[in-house]
């Protein structure tokens, strides 16, 4: 099989995008984090650049499978078939960033990888986390929940920014050892979490309270807030269409407005603006580990689909990160 890597620059990333986008399409509900990052930062410019793009081809020159890592981010292996694992490991083999941040996808790919990776470097793969994909079925509207939903405004940014860092936060809390990406709404972040906390602010990072709602549109993503007697309670975040497919994520509820069933109907009513906006299929992913939101999402109607993992490699003792292989590489883009 024959790798090819391009360059970030605007030449390299078209070229890619040729190549991998009909690949990503092919499954656009099990490739959505990747679908969804890419077409968010098409409309914004917004979020982590693309560090690592790459396809690999058959000896026909077909291209059986896309791989790309986001600055900070672990290598997206969605659309990686066990049968392209060993080239493309081969060719990363000196890819720093892949040593530290490691890799993301459906299970049984990344497994692929990891065995093609490690079985050259040596490197101890530690699992920083694992989801579950959820599709929906037939949505159940939560009844006789108290309060609305509406969309947010710009009045409700400095609100959204705190509740958002308290995801994240979370997040961090229940992965303690998971290295976390910075706290702005970018594709890295776990998505389907239903819980509380705080996290560091704007000086250390996050999202800009003033221009948050207005950020998230600019992306492509409506976030929606739900409220009682005027208070928000409540919020999530419906991002648009990528190949028909919508993505619902994070939701939040902040702790002293838990358990009143307001997690469920802003998750509904987000995908009922979805599917408004075209989506042909509705998605979320939760920590497997986290059993409120997987209970959630059951009962009002997502189906559980596929597990996902978050890999990260560890060099073995006394042993320093693989070196870069020497052979040629294709590269697409800007000479360097």
């Amino acid at each position: 099989m024959d790798v090819r890597r391009y360059d970030t620059d605007p030449a390299g990333l078209a070229a890619w995008h040729e190549l991998a986008l009909p690949v990503l399409a092919a499954d656009p509900v099990v490739n959505t984090f990747a679908l969804t990052a890419l077409a968010e930062r098409a409309r914004s410019g917004a979020g982590p650049a693309p560090a690592t793009l790459a396809t690999v081809h058959d000896d026909g020159g077909a291209t059986v499978a896309a791989a790309l890592r986001f600055a900070g981010h672990g290598l997206q292996v969605s659309a990686l078939p066990a049968g392209a694992a060993d080239a493309l490991a081969a060719e990363l083999a000196g890819d720093e960033p892949l040593w530290r941040r490691g890799a993301f996808g459906p299970v049984e790919r990344v497994a692929a990888l990891v065995r093609a990776r490690v079985g050259g470097t040596g490197e101890i793969p530690v699992t920083d986390i694992e989801m579950r994909l959820w599709t929906l079925g037939t949505l159940l509207v939560p009844r006789g929940v108290a309060g609305t939903a509406r969309a947010a405004t710009d009045a409700d940014g400095p609100l959204l920014a705190r509740w958002f860092c308290g995801f994240v936060a979370d997040v961090a809390a229940d992965h303690p050892g998971r290295p976390v990406p910075v706290p702005v709404p970018d594709p890295g972040t776990a998505p389907g979490h239903d819980r509380g906390g705080s996290a560091p602010g704007p000086g250390d990072g996050g999202p800009d309270p003033a221009r948050f709602v207005a950020d998230e549109r600019a992306a492509g993503r409506d976030p929606v807030v739900w409220e009682v007697d005027g208070t928000p309670v409540a919020f999530g975040v419906t991002r648009l269409p990528a190949a028909g497919v919508a993505r619902i994520g994070p939701v939040y509820t902040p702790p002293e407005h838990r358990n009143h069933g307001y997690a469920p109907a802003v998750t509904a009513a987000c995908v009922r603006r979805a599917l408004a906006a075209g989506a042909r299929e509705v998605v979320l992913f939760t920590d497997v580990a986290a059993d409120v939101p997987n209970r959630i999402y059951a009962r009002i109607g997502f189906v559980p689909g596929g597990l996902h993992r978050e890999v990260r490699f560890e060099p073995a003792p006394d042993r320093t990160p693989h070196a870069a292989p020497t052979h040629d590489r294709t590269r697409i883009g800007q000479d360097r």
